[in-house]
């Protein structure tokens, strides 16, 4: 029986001890901040028979919801079959235990980690100082991410469910058939966003929930969270009119594996310059058209639109020659993708404690950054 070493973190760690994979293991487990809605966690493990044991390195991933456990469980199984995720060691009781990835995701690299086998290679690697290392440019971290998103809707349903790249059979262990992968319905999204939001806004105003939940009505009454709000519900109505209207020009036969969420952070490095960049968090993955990723693309990370010549460019270069098309429709996704993150993250400042101060903050800061980007995308889509 393996035990847990130590934890600076007391909520669910001791939980991964549990796990069959970590039998007959020691563990140190270490939170990882960088998902705000799931418990995250490092896991140095060691076998416990010797001393000079070398230790491996894992992430542990607990989910809130079974569904979104389930998608991102099959969606990584499925592309770390082909290189484009961190391998899958594990996946129980809405625990998922994967591959620790040493290099940085894109929102904290600097160019220098491009060239990991050379610096690793050179004599004088130690010569790179860390106040000379530059953070990575806006173009920079857009072709990085077009490579990794091109990469992925390569991928069909089910041709890649069942052979590898040049038709190979794949066996069941290896590679799932992505059945728990649904096809996007926005329209459904925006609708159940906004009644989550009516429900706790209500919830909210009722006497009985005020007496017992005191911090969330203070919060949830704060003039500019109301404003929020109320903004928000007259941007999903908007939202959806546009989503209704894409999802009547929508081929099924041209819907892909999607990640659904291909922000800055959520995209590594390579470890080589013959690797594919790669991807986690696949619990917004589905099957949608290519233009509502990048769409998507662009609202969570906050892109200006003149960037989309860059990302059809790079687009078409890593995806057969296929281009994008034009700009419209991207521009309509990313219109609705800035409600959906936007009611999003105000839902989880919402339901924040008292004691979660700094996250409902952070929630609270993103949610007014998608506002904002809808505001200014509001201008530019006809009819709204």
């Amino acid at each position: 029986m393996g035990k847990l070493i130590s934890t600076n973190h007391s909520d669910l760690s001791a939980t991964i001890l549990s796990l069959d994979f970590f039998q007959e293991k020691n563990i140190k487990v270490e939170p990882l901040t960088g998902g705000l809605n799931n418990h995250v966690y490092k896991v140095i493990s060691s076998d416990g028979v010797s001393s000079g044991a070398s230790e491996d390195v894992y992430v542990a991933k607990h989910f809130h919801h079974y569904d979104a456990w389930r998608t991102e469980s099959e969606v990584q199984r499925f592309l770390a079959s082909r290189q484009l995720a961190p391998q899958v060691y594990c996946a129980k009781d809405q625990w998922l235990v994967t591959e620790y990835i040493e290099q940085p995701s894109l929102a904290d690299a600097c160019e220098e980690d491009i060239y990991t086998e050379q610096v690793s290679n050179a004599q004088n690697d130690s010569a790179i100082k860390s106040d000379k290392r530059k953070k990575l440019t806006l173009n920079q971290k857009i072709v990085q991410s077009t490579a990794a998103m091109a990469k992925l809707h390569q991928l069909s349903h089910k041709e890649d469910a069942s052979s590898d790249g040049d038709g190979t059979s794949l066996t069941t262990d290896k590679v799932s058939t992505l059945d728990e992968v649904s096809a996007l319905d926005l329209p459904a999204v925006l609708t159940d966003l906004v009644g989550q939001l009516t429900e706790i806004e209500y919830m909210g105003e009722a006497p009985s929930f005020q007496q017992s939940n005191t911090q969330f009505t203070k919060f949830a009454q704060l003039a500019d969270v109301k404003v929020l709000i109320d903004s928000f519900k007259v941007g999903a109505q908007k939202a959806i009119n546009v989503a209704h209207a894409l999802a009547k020009e929508t081929n099924p036969d041209e819907l892909v594996l999607v990640h659904g969420d291909v922000n800055f952070a959520n995209v590594f490095f390579p470890k080589n310059s013959a690797s594919n960049p790669l991807l986690i968090d696949f619990e917004a993955a589905s099957f949608a058209p290519v233009s509502y990723e990048i769409g998507m693309f662009l609202a969570i990370n906050q892109l200006p639109l003149a960037v989309f010549e860059l990302i059809n460019e790079k687009y078409a270069e890593y995806n057969n020659n296929n281009k994008l098309g034009g700009s419209g429709v991207v521009t309509c996704y990313a219109f609705c993708a800035s409600i959906v993150n936007g009611i999003w993250f105000l839902l989880q400042a919402l339901e924040r404690s008292e004691q979660q101060h700094n996250q409902q903050t952070i929630y609270l800061a993103k949610a007014k950054q998608q506002l904002s980007y809808f505001i200014t995308l509001s201008n530019i889509i006809p009819n709204t």
